[in-house]
């Protein structure tokens, strides 16, 4: 069977408009290896990089003792720089965390 799949890949790559008739068993072992791959890539990626824990305005405000038009001009004045997810401001912990630590130095 392994030897069919990069056969089908190869195939796949070169000739891509060719039309292919598998049987259900080898296009679902197939398919699976092809998740699987996907995921182990995805986990790699993640753990290679530590993906940003984001928090809301009123997480921030509340962490920083400050009000929400503060974030608001600290955003206009690249103190605090928000982020946009899905219309929604957020801020990434690690910012907030790094202007908590440069608060305490003063």
């Amino acid at each position: 069977m392994g030897e069919e799949k990069s056969f089908i890949l190869q195939l796949v790559k070169s000739v891509p408009g060719t039309i292919l008739q598998v049987n259900a068993g080898d296009l679902s072992e197939f398919a699976g290896e092809i998740v699987s791959g996907v995921i182990s890539a995805l986990h790699n990626a993640n753990s290679e990089r530590k993906i940003a824990e984001v928090l809301t305005i009123d997480e921030v405000a509340k962490m920083l003792k400050v009000s929400k038009m503060t974030l608001h001009r600290w955003d206009k004045e690249g103190i605090l720089s928000k982020i946009n997810i899905c219309g929604q401001r957020r801020y990434r912990r690690t910012d907030v965390e790094a202007l908590i630590d440069k608060r305490k130095e003063k």
